[in-house]
Protein backbone atom coordinates (compact mmCIF):
# COMPACT_ATOMS: atom_id res chain seq x y z
CA UNK A 1 0.00 0.00 0.00
CA UNK A 2 3.05 2.61 1.38
CA UNK A 3 4.48 1.65 -2.49
CA UNK A 4 1.24 2.90 -4.32
CA UNK A 5 0.60 5.81 -2.31
CA UNK A 6 3.98 6.70 -3.42
CA UNK A 7 3.60 6.07 -6.90
CA UNK A 8 0.75 8.58 -6.60
CA UNK A 9 2.68 11.20 -4.86
CA UNK A 10 4.95 10.88 -7.73
CA UNK A 11 2.56 11.13 -10.53
CA UNK A 12 0.86 13.68 -8.52
CA UNK A 13 4.12 15.96 -8.55
CA UNK A 14 4.69 15.00 -12.07
CA UNK A 15 1.43 16.44 -13.38
CA UNK A 16 1.67 19.65 -11.56
CA UNK A 17 5.33 19.88 -13.05
CA UNK A 18 4.24 19.21 -16.26
CA UNK A 19 1.18 21.77 -16.04
CA UNK A 20 3.85 24.58 -15.59
CA UNK A 21 6.20 23.08 -18.13
CA UNK A 22 3.94 22.71 -21.50
CA UNK A 23 2.48 26.13 -20.63
CA UNK A 24 6.01 27.68 -20.53
CA UNK A 25 6.99 25.95 -23.17
CA UNK A 26 4.22 27.39 -25.50
CA UNK A 27 5.66 30.94 -24.76
CA UNK A 28 8.91 29.86 -26.49
CA UNK A 29 6.16 28.57 -29.98
CA UNK A 30 4.56 31.83 -29.38
CA UNK A 31 7.55 33.89 -29.48
CA UNK A 32 9.46 31.93 -32.25
CA UNK A 33 5.81 32.15 -34.30
CA UNK A 34 6.60 35.81 -35.87
CA UNK A 35 9.74 34.57 -37.32
CA UNK A 36 9.93 32.96 -40.87
CA UNK A 37 11.20 29.60 -39.64
CA UNK A 38 12.75 27.24 -42.82
CA UNK A 39 11.56 24.06 -42.39
CA UNK A 40 14.13 21.45 -42.46
CA UNK A 41 13.96 18.06 -44.20
CA UNK A 42 14.95 15.47 -41.44
CA UNK A 43 15.02 11.33 -42.18
CA UNK A 44 14.85 9.31 -39.04
CA UNK A 45 12.98 5.90 -40.61
CA UNK A 46 10.68 8.30 -43.10
CA UNK A 47 10.58 11.39 -44.31
CA UNK A 48 9.57 14.09 -41.81
CA UNK A 49 10.14 17.88 -41.39
CA UNK A 50 11.42 20.38 -38.28
CA UNK A 51 12.24 23.88 -37.29
CA UNK A 52 14.23 25.58 -35.41
CA UNK A 53 11.42 26.05 -32.46
CA UNK A 54 10.77 22.34 -32.51
CA UNK A 55 14.47 21.71 -31.44
CA UNK A 56 14.68 24.87 -28.70
CA UNK A 57 11.25 23.98 -26.85
CA UNK A 58 12.89 20.16 -26.63
CA UNK A 59 15.92 21.07 -25.45
CA UNK A 60 14.12 22.87 -22.97
CA UNK A 61 11.56 20.71 -21.79
CA UNK A 62 14.18 17.85 -21.55
CA UNK A 63 16.51 20.08 -19.44
CA UNK A 64 14.05 21.14 -17.03
CA UNK A 65 12.85 17.23 -16.65
CA UNK A 66 15.96 16.23 -16.26
CA UNK A 67 16.86 18.77 -13.23
CA UNK A 68 13.61 17.94 -11.36
CA UNK A 69 13.74 14.03 -12.21
CA UNK A 70 16.97 13.24 -13.27
CA UNK A 71 16.47 9.74 -12.58
CA UNK A 72 13.57 9.23 -14.92
CA UNK A 73 13.77 8.39 -18.36
CA UNK A 74 12.67 10.27 -21.67
CA UNK A 75 11.55 9.87 -25.25
CA UNK A 76 11.18 12.89 -27.46
CA UNK A 77 10.58 13.46 -30.94
CA UNK A 78 13.57 15.11 -32.09
CA UNK A 79 16.32 13.31 -30.07
CA UNK A 80 14.64 9.58 -30.01
CA UNK A 81 16.42 7.25 -31.20
CA UNK A 82 15.70 5.04 -34.82
CA UNK A 83 14.05 2.31 -32.41
CA UNK A 84 12.65 2.77 -29.74
CA UNK A 85 11.67 -0.79 -28.85
CA UNK A 86 11.77 -1.90 -24.98
CA UNK A 87 10.80 1.95 -23.97
CA UNK A 88 7.19 0.48 -23.10
CA UNK A 89 8.48 -1.24 -20.00
CA UNK A 90 10.33 1.52 -18.81
CA UNK A 91 9.40 2.69 -14.89
CA UNK A 92 8.95 6.48 -15.43
CA UNK A 93 9.01 7.74 -18.72
CA UNK A 94 8.14 11.00 -20.83
CA UNK A 95 6.74 10.98 -23.66
CA UNK A 96 7.00 14.47 -25.45
CA UNK A 97 6.27 15.80 -28.86
CA UNK A 98 7.96 19.75 -28.70
CA UNK A 99 5.51 20.80 -31.79
CA UNK A 100 3.02 18.42 -33.90
CA UNK A 101 1.76 20.03 -36.69
CA UNK A 102 5.44 21.70 -37.63
CA UNK A 103 4.11 22.34 -41.20
CA UNK A 104 0.99 24.38 -40.00
CA UNK A 105 3.25 26.28 -37.41
CA UNK A 106 5.96 26.92 -40.29
CA UNK A 107 2.74 28.50 -42.29
CA UNK A 108 1.32 30.39 -39.52
CA UNK A 109 -1.66 28.10 -38.76
CA UNK A 110 -3.16 27.69 -35.59
CA UNK A 111 -3.24 24.43 -35.39
CA UNK A 112 -0.11 23.19 -33.88
CA UNK A 113 0.31 21.38 -30.19
CA UNK A 114 2.77 20.88 -27.74
CA UNK A 115 2.09 17.07 -26.19
CA UNK A 116 3.31 15.18 -22.58
CA UNK A 117 3.04 11.82 -21.62
CA UNK A 118 4.12 10.45 -18.08
CA UNK A 119 3.78 6.96 -18.51
CA UNK A 120 4.37 3.62 -16.51
CA UNK A 121 5.61 0.43 -18.17
CA UNK A 122 3.63 1.43 -21.48
CA UNK A 123 0.37 2.70 -19.71
CA UNK A 124 0.09 6.73 -19.92
CA UNK A 125 -0.87 7.94 -16.42
CA UNK A 126 -1.68 11.66 -17.47
CA UNK A 127 -1.33 13.84 -20.90
CA UNK A 128 -1.38 17.54 -21.24
CA UNK A 129 -2.02 18.84 -24.54
CA UNK A 130 -1.32 22.62 -25.10
CA UNK A 131 -2.54 24.70 -28.23
CA UNK A 132 -0.34 27.92 -27.80
CA UNK A 133 -2.69 30.08 -30.69
CA UNK A 134 -5.83 29.24 -29.15
CA UNK A 135 -3.85 29.55 -25.54
CA UNK A 136 -5.90 26.02 -24.57
CA UNK A 137 -4.74 23.73 -22.72
CA UNK A 138 -6.25 19.89 -22.01
CA UNK A 139 -4.79 17.79 -19.18
CA UNK A 140 -5.96 14.57 -18.13
CA UNK A 141 -5.02 11.78 -15.40
CA UNK A 142 -7.14 9.09 -14.25
CA UNK A 143 -9.36 10.68 -12.11
CA UNK A 144 -10.75 12.47 -15.34
CA UNK A 145 -10.25 15.26 -17.59
CA UNK A 146 -9.77 19.17 -17.56
CA UNK A 147 -9.64 22.08 -19.25
CA UNK A 148 -7.38 25.40 -18.34
CA UNK A 149 -9.98 27.67 -17.83
CA UNK A 150 -7.24 30.72 -18.69
CA UNK A 151 -8.85 30.24 -22.57
CA UNK A 152 -12.10 33.28 -22.26
CA UNK A 153 -13.55 31.68 -25.72
CA UNK A 154 -14.70 28.44 -23.79
CA UNK A 155 -18.36 29.80 -22.97
CA UNK A 156 -19.01 26.14 -21.89
CA UNK A 157 -16.48 26.38 -18.96
CA UNK A 158 -17.18 29.46 -17.04
CA UNK A 159 -17.70 29.77 -13.94
CA UNK A 160 -15.61 26.91 -13.08
CA UNK A 161 -13.77 27.40 -9.72
CA UNK A 162 -9.80 27.08 -9.39
CA UNK A 163 -9.42 27.80 -12.84
CA UNK A 164 -10.37 24.43 -13.98
CA UNK A 165 -13.37 22.54 -15.01
CA UNK A 166 -14.38 19.03 -15.94
CA UNK A 167 -14.04 18.99 -20.15
CA UNK A 168 -16.66 18.48 -22.61
CA UNK A 169 -17.18 15.07 -23.70
CA UNK A 170 -17.05 13.07 -26.92
CA UNK A 171 -20.01 14.52 -29.33
CA UNK A 172 -22.80 12.21 -29.01
CA UNK A 173 -23.27 11.99 -32.76
CA UNK A 174 -24.45 8.67 -33.79
CA UNK A 175 -25.60 9.41 -37.95
CA UNK A 176 -22.43 8.92 -40.49
CA UNK A 177 -23.74 11.80 -42.46
CA UNK A 178 -23.28 14.18 -39.67
CA UNK A 179 -19.53 12.98 -38.35
CA UNK A 180 -15.95 14.24 -40.16
CA UNK A 181 -13.10 11.73 -39.50
CA UNK A 182 -10.02 12.94 -39.32
CA UNK A 183 -6.46 11.60 -40.95
CA UNK A 184 -3.26 13.24 -41.90
CA UNK A 185 -1.50 13.28 -45.67
CA UNK A 186 1.97 11.70 -45.16
CA UNK A 187 5.24 13.46 -46.93
CA UNK A 188 6.37 10.25 -49.27
CA UNK A 189 4.33 8.76 -52.55
CA UNK A 190 3.79 5.80 -51.33
CA UNK A 191 2.29 7.17 -47.78
CA UNK A 192 -0.24 9.35 -49.97
CA UNK A 193 -1.32 5.77 -51.76
CA UNK A 194 -1.80 4.22 -48.68
CA UNK A 195 -4.01 6.72 -47.02
CA UNK A 196 -5.92 7.48 -50.33
CA UNK A 197 -6.51 3.24 -50.14
CA UNK A 198 -7.60 3.62 -46.84
CA UNK A 199 -10.45 6.49 -47.10
CA UNK A 200 -11.40 4.50 -50.36
CA UNK A 201 -12.75 1.91 -47.64
CA UNK A 202 -14.53 4.59 -45.94
CA UNK A 203 -16.19 5.82 -49.12
CA UNK A 204 -19.38 3.23 -48.10
CA UNK A 205 -19.91 4.89 -45.02
CA UNK A 206 -20.99 8.27 -46.35
CA UNK A 207 -19.31 10.46 -43.47
CA UNK A 208 -19.69 13.91 -44.12
CA UNK A 209 -16.23 14.65 -44.47
CA UNK A 210 -13.01 14.09 -44.47
CA UNK A 211 -10.46 16.33 -42.92
CA UNK A 212 -6.48 16.21 -43.18
CA UNK A 213 -5.33 19.32 -40.43
CA UNK A 214 -1.71 18.34 -40.42
CA UNK A 215 -1.67 17.67 -36.48
CA UNK A 216 -2.21 14.41 -35.25
CA UNK A 217 -2.82 15.73 -31.80
CA UNK A 218 -4.82 18.64 -32.63
CA UNK A 219 -7.22 16.02 -34.37
CA UNK A 220 -7.40 13.43 -31.48
CA UNK A 221 -8.10 16.63 -29.27
CA UNK A 222 -10.96 17.02 -31.78
CA UNK A 223 -12.20 14.12 -31.03
CA UNK A 224 -11.99 14.15 -27.38
CA UNK A 225 -14.03 17.99 -27.41
CA UNK A 226 -16.87 16.81 -29.59
CA UNK A 227 -15.35 18.35 -32.52
CA UNK A 228 -14.73 15.84 -34.51
CA UNK A 229 -16.15 12.63 -34.54
CA UNK A 230 -12.92 10.14 -35.45
CA UNK A 231 -9.39 9.68 -36.37
CA UNK A 232 -7.60 7.06 -38.22
CA UNK A 233 -3.97 6.94 -39.30
CA UNK A 234 -0.99 4.48 -39.68
CA UNK A 235 2.77 5.18 -39.22
CA UNK A 236 2.73 7.03 -35.81
CA UNK A 237 4.85 7.35 -33.20
CA UNK A 238 5.03 7.41 -29.46
CA UNK A 239 4.98 10.80 -29.48
CA UNK A 240 2.09 11.74 -31.42
CA UNK A 241 -0.48 9.83 -29.46
CA UNK A 242 0.67 8.97 -26.11
CA UNK A 243 -1.62 12.10 -24.52
CA UNK A 244 -3.87 12.67 -27.08
CA UNK A 245 -5.03 8.66 -26.91
CA UNK A 246 -5.30 8.83 -23.29
CA UNK A 247 -7.23 12.14 -24.05
CA UNK A 248 -9.76 10.55 -25.88
CA UNK A 249 -10.12 7.68 -24.00
CA UNK A 250 -11.27 10.07 -20.84
CA UNK A 251 -13.40 12.15 -22.67
CA UNK A 252 -15.44 8.83 -23.35
CA UNK A 253 -14.16 8.16 -26.66
CA UNK A 254 -13.04 4.71 -27.85
CA UNK A 255 -9.46 3.79 -28.50
CA UNK A 256 -7.75 1.10 -30.84
CA UNK A 257 -6.21 -0.09 -33.36
CA UNK A 258 -7.15 -0.22 -37.15
CA UNK A 259 -7.87 -4.28 -36.76
CA UNK A 260 -9.87 -3.36 -33.47
CA UNK A 261 -7.33 -4.56 -30.96
CA UNK A 262 -6.00 -3.10 -28.13
CA UNK A 263 -4.69 0.45 -28.27
CA UNK A 264 -1.40 1.75 -26.47
CA UNK A 265 0.96 4.53 -27.31
CA UNK A 266 3.83 2.29 -28.35
CA UNK A 267 2.04 1.19 -31.46
CA UNK A 268 2.35 2.67 -34.82
CA UNK A 269 -1.31 2.92 -35.53
CA UNK A 270 -4.72 4.61 -34.22
CA UNK A 271 -8.33 4.90 -34.46
CA UNK A 272 -10.44 6.72 -32.20
CA UNK A 273 -13.68 7.80 -32.21
CA UNK A 274 -16.75 8.82 -30.23
CA UNK A 275 -17.69 5.57 -30.00
CA UNK A 276 -21.12 5.65 -31.13
CA UNK A 277 -19.21 5.12 -34.67
CA UNK A 278 -16.54 3.07 -33.95
CA UNK A 279 -17.63 -0.87 -34.86
CA UNK A 280 -18.84 1.00 -38.18
CA UNK A 281 -15.43 2.17 -39.26
CA UNK A 282 -14.11 -0.91 -38.35
CA UNK A 283 -16.06 -2.66 -40.27
CA UNK A 284 -15.37 -0.46 -43.37
CA UNK A 285 -11.69 -0.53 -42.43
CA UNK A 286 -10.98 -4.51 -42.31
CA UNK A 287 -13.17 -4.75 -45.37
CA UNK A 288 -10.84 -5.78 -48.16
CA UNK A 289 -11.38 -3.14 -51.35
Amino acid sequence: MTEERDERVENLDRFGLTRTLILEAGKILRAMAGMRLDLKQVMKGGTDFTTAADTEVEANLIEQIKRYCPEDEILAEESAPTSYAGYESKERLWIIDPLDGTTNYSLGEENYAISIAFVRRGVPVFGHVYQPARDLLVSGTAVGLYVDMHHPSIDAFRGATQGFARTPQVSPETDPMKCTIGHNWYYTIEGKRRMSAMLERLIPGNFRAFMARGSAVGDLLAVADGRSHAYVQENLKPWDVAAAGLLVRLAGGTVTGIDGSPWHPFRHDILASNGHIHDRLLELLNTPA
